[in-house]
């Protein structure tokens, strides 16, 4: 009897060990921390976009390029005075009061010109200040934010492959708070390029001028998130 008693405790020990606590826990708690978590990231994204708006006409223009009223721009077509690079610092200023500034997500800034297609992009660095030939046209600089950061191995697991990839957890969070065609989500290595894949699994490429598309290894995975302006 003494035996059955014991046996009966440990059952129900790892039953509560292994069970959650109520069968909405996915739902009430772990999809909102991943998304609590992912919002730092936005929030990060989000500063290094209002800093670059800050700094680019019609709000700033440098010096001896005053603003024109008459066609909206500085006094050099698509003059922008914001720095390329890494721009944590400077965006850190720019974080949504309320929000903490994670130092674990990074922005870098790129000025490029794609002298590829849509499809089939091929990106170059382009001068802030200037604008870019393609096939005899000019046509509009690329302005660049990409944030990344690592992914907590709490919300990683592995594919068949042995990569680290976001949790389903995570995915739901990512379906609830990005749309389909957003280049926001995860990145992955195909050959010597590297990728933000979103929740749907679609592919968006990261241009190599953006040095952070390397953050992955093989043991972690990252955040990623790409804007053009």
């Amino acid at each position: 009897m003494y035996l059955w008693i014991v046996l009966a405790t440990f059952l129900a020990a790892l039953a509560a060990y292994v069970l959650p606590l109520r069968s909405d826990m996915v739902g009430v708690v772990d999809t909102p921390v991943a998304q609590s978590m992912m919002i730092q990231m936005v929030v990060k994204h989000k500063a290094g976009l209002e800093y670059m708006k800050q700094h680019g006409w019609p709000f700033a223009c440098p010096d001896g390029h005053p603003y024109s009223e008459a066609d909206k721009t500085c006094e050099t077509k698509n003059m922008v005075a914001y720095p390329t690079g890494d721009a944590d610092e400077a965006s850190a200023d720019y974080i949504t009061f309320g929000f903490i500034n994670n130092p674990s997500y990074h922005n870098q800034i790129a000025c490029l010109c794609n002298n590829g297609t849509q499809a089939n992009p091929n990106y170059v660095n382009a001068d802030c200040n200037g604008s870019c030939q393609q096939n005899g046209e000019e046509t509009q600089v690329l302005r660049g934010l990409f944030t990344y950061g690592p992914i907590p191995q709490h919300w990683m697991t592995f594919d068949r492959e042995g990569k680290a990839i976001p949790s389903g957890d995570l995915t739901t969070a990512m379906r609830k708070h990005f749309g389909s065609s957003q280049m926001a989500g995860y990145i992955v290595k195909t050959g010597s390029n590297y990728y933000i894949r979103n929740y749907e699994g679609r592919d968006f490429l990261i241009p190599s001028q953006f040095s952070g598309r390397t953050c992955i290894n093989s043991n972690d995975a990252c955040f990623a998130y790409l804007s053009w302006r």
